[in-house]
């Protein structure tokens, strides 16, 4: 049987999250999860947000003008609102499949959300997730599960991971 868990990385641009909204337009099947989308005012990057995908709830994640939390390069983590949607996004039982854009350093300072991903990794629901291509931590631990195939789209094509993660998951969801 085919992996179910579907790891994306690659350096930034690269696309990543280009690679999870094509599978998420393939599969008619529920998907769960969160994404983390840019904020940019007037053209500059000012922030992430974390979006809840079975509702859209959209929490402020880390902002480059936040004077507390945790520092991410510019920005600064707001972990409690992190730890509040991503408690509620892992909570959801009827989801056919896991989205999680992405594993990266900013968003695995909130507890709720490393317990959420471990939980959808150990879990039998398909998981498609970006993670951030650091060489240590908790996104490097996720990259080396022996129970997850790897896309590195340094060296393939997002059309290539798009077809062989919607063929392999649409045939367990």
């Amino acid at each position: 049987m085919p992996a179910t868990n579907h790891l994306v990385t690659g350096p930034p641009r690269s696309g990543k999250t280009t690679t999870l909204d094509r599978v998420r337009d393939r599969l008619s099947a529920a998907a769960g999860g969160v994404l983390a989308p840019e904020v940019r005012v007037d053209g500059d990057r000012v922030g992430f947000d974390l979006v809840d995908l079975r509702d859209d709830r959209r929490v402020a994640m880390a902002r480059v003008d936040r004077e507390s939390g945790p520092g991410v390069g510019k920005y600064r983590v707001d972990v409690p609102a992190v730890d509040d949607l991503a408690g509620r996004a892992f909570d959801h039982a009827a989801v056919d499949y896991w989205v999680i854009d992405e594993i990266a350093p900013m968003e695995t300072h909130s507890d709720q959300f490393v317990r959420g991903v471990r939980a959808a990794l150990d879990g039998d629901t398909p998981v498609v997730a970006a993670v951030h291509a650091t060489t240590d931590g908790f996104p490097a631990a996720v990259r080396d599960r022996a129970d997850a195939t790897l896309y590195d789209l340094a060296e393939t094509s997002v059309e290539r991971v798009v077809d062989s993660v919607v063929d392999e998951t649409a045939s367990v969801v």
